[in-house]
């Protein structure tokens, strides 16, 4: 696949500072992260490849990847992480197994003879994770199952299953303060989202411990406001 290499320098660059060699997410998630050693191998394939220099490479690989993302809004696929295992309907489905690059399996679906897949799922791999297809059709959509086998789809862990989602929000929130080319606004925002997503656990836990909403709620506010008090 001619395009591989400039799609994964594209997508590194996003997640990953080179000169400082440090991880811009949180690497503790249920995805596959590169090892420092995948990235040495990977950024010695690039020098070595004849595709140009850095740059040239990096504007190839936006250029692939946004082939991703149609300019006709309503034609695109969408890789899903779900809170529970990724279910479908068995009427009129038919499916088919795909072998990825990694060697593992996946499961392409379609409906009602329809030649363009519905769905992509790893039930191998991650029960909870599938992609979805949003009206891609001929080569677009079979673009993106060439794409789609070339993703590292690693098995989920016990630890990582049995987070609650808004935990692992929280988790990716607070690294992503950590990401240097946010502007102070933004850090703001993100702030505020963590600040009432906490205090949304707060009151939850207070209202299982018996107190009404209401109560929880004004208890909630008198700590808060006696905080900024002191």
């Amino acid at each position: 696949m001619e395009n591989r290499l400039p799609i994964m320098k594209y997508v590194l660059s996003k997640f990953y500072d080179e000169t400082k060699k440090k991880f811009l997410i949180d690497t503790t998630l249920p995805y596959h992260i590169p090892s420092q050693e995948d990235i040495d191998v990977f950024n010695q394939e690039q020098r070595t490849s004849k595709l140009g220099n850095e740059k040239e490479i990096l504007a190839k690989g936006e250029e692939y990847f946004k082939k991703l993302y149609k300019n006709i809004e309503e034609q695109y696929a969408m890789l899903y992480i779900y809170n529970n295992q990724f279910g479908v309907c068995g009427t009129g489905r038919t499916s088919k197994n795909i072998t990825l690059n990694n060697g593992n399996e996946a499961t392409v679906g379609y409906y009602d003879g329809n030649k363009n897949w519905s769905d992509i799922s790893f039930y191998s791999m991650n029960k909870n994770m599938a992609v979805i297809n949003y009206g891609l059709i001929d080569n677009d959509a079979e673009e993106v199952i060439e794409f789609i086998k070339t993703i590292n789809i690693v098995y989920l862990s016990t630890e990582n299953s049995n987070k609650k989602p808004e935990n692992v929000t929280i988790e990716v929130l607070e690294n992503l303060c950590e990401v240097s080319s946010l502007k102070d606004e933004e850090l703001d925002v993100i702030a505020e989202l963590i600040s009432n997503m906490y205090g949304a656990l707060e009151v939850n836990q207070m209202i299982k411990e018996g107190k009404d909403k209401k109560t929880a709620l004004n208890d909630f506010m008198k700590r808060v406001l006696g905080s900024i008090d002191k």
